[in-house]
């Protein structure tokens, strides 16, 4: 994950300040505000050359927006400084929080895995554990395969990235490599690029050309226990 890491600084013993992301606009963005961003992209999913997942779309959106449900609605964690502690408590309310839907749980479950992949395996023994036990016991459950899953999660992974970026108000480029033909198997990778309230990926992957949304900051100063909301507007554009 060398774009996300490229953010990150793991487990620095820095005092933890104010939310998830702190952006140059000196708002705060709360996880599950950058969450809806992700979950936008993901409903408008599929064209021509760009296959839907085969789940069930309305779980698939919602295993989206989930896909960091163990912070929380309005959390004050800072993404860029998160202890170990911290780190270990969000993925396991991550794994824990569990939803009626199955389906999207495990759409959840590995996004969640993903990211453990980014720390030391030492510290993430116990929590890969209980992950793979959850996971094992949940693909059980439910008529559909790991493959399906798979290609889903590469959707939500280029969903998060894009969210991720654009939260923190940066200019930013990415790619990540996504299963175009969900018959064949053969992987394209999608570029995205985020310039202002601009959001672009080439090849375009989504249902619509344009589409416009917004998500909810706030202002940095008195938050979490103050909460003085700003609209923050979005722009998918496929050219």
């Amino acid at each position: 994950r060398t774009h996300r890491l490229s953010h990150l600084r793991c487990y620095e013993n820095v005092p933890t300040l104010i939310s998830m992301f702190i952006s140059k606009r000196a708002i705060i963005t709360p996880q599950f505000e950058h969450a809806k961003l992700a979950a936008v992209i993901a409903s408008l999913w599929g064209n021509k050359q760009f296959h839907k997942p085969r789940l069930p779309h309305d779980s698939f959106v919602k295993g989206v927006l989930f896909h960091d449900r163990g912070f929380g609605e309005h959390d004050h964690y800072n993404l860029i400084s998160l202890s170990k502690k911290e780190r270990l408590h969000t993925l396991r309310q991550g794994i824990l929080k569990e939803s009626e839907d199955q389906i999207s749980n495990i759409l959840t479950i590995l996004h969640i895995k993903r990211l453990i992949a980014m720390y030391p395996p030492s510290d993430m023994k116990e929590i890969l554990s209980l992950l793979n036990i959850s996971l094992s016991r949940k693909l059980k459950a439910v008529k559909i395969s790991q493959e399906d899953f798979m290609f889903a999660d590469a959707i939500t992974e280029i969903a998060d990235d894009i969210a991720f970026d654009f939260a923190l108000g940066e200019n930013s480029k990415g790619s990540v490599e996504i299963i175009q033909d969900i018959n064949s198997r053969k992987k394209t990778k999608v570029h995205f690029s985020i310039k202002g309230s601009v959001i672009t990926m080439k090849p375009w992957p989504l249902s619509v050309d344009n589409y416009k949304g917004f998500i909810i900051g706030y202002e940095r100063k008195g938050y979490p226990q103050q909460r003085k909301p700003h609209m923050i507007s979005f722009i998918l554009k496929s050219r």
